[in-house]
């Protein structure tokens, strides 16, 4: 998985970043991101939130491939995460939700009527429901 989440991370247009890993040691538990200006690791308290919310979304698109290599898929559901991305990572963001529906469903929910747009030309596959 720890592969699959530094290939994730990489994806939304994260050009300062050098590497992700994962720290599972129990005193410093937690993905640690490292910035390859200044090669040194930084915990989630030193990440701002878009940043944050960008290492869930890689970590919750890893997640789902490590599960679906041994189980049967489940929906992936999403809500909302790409509200602090701008345009540019959330066009770099909607095709690993594709390469996530070649397996199973992907339920992204949204009130940014912007993201439909990108997910409409960055998906071919993607449909809208609007509630």
């Amino acid at each position: 998985m720890a592969h699959r989440l530094d290939v994730c991370w990489r994806q939304p247009l994260i050009r300062s970043v050098h590497r992700v890993s994962i720290d599972l040691s129990p005193e410093r538990s937690g993905a640690i991101v490292y910035p390859a200006a200044r090669l040194r690791k930084l915990s989630g308290s030193d990440m701002s939130k878009g940043t944050r919310f960008q290492l869930c979304m890689a970590m919750s698109v890893a997640g789902y491939h490590e599960f679906v290599q041994t189980r049967r898929p489940v929906p992936f559901i999403a809500d909302d995460i790409m509200e602090t991305f701008d345009d540019d990572r959330a066009k770099e963001t909607f095709p690993l939700f594709g390469e996530v529906a070649n397996v199973g469903q992907v339920i992204y929910f949204t009130h940014h009527q912007h993201l439909c747009e990108i997910a409409m030309t960055t998906c071919s596959s993607v449909r809208i429901h609007q509630l």
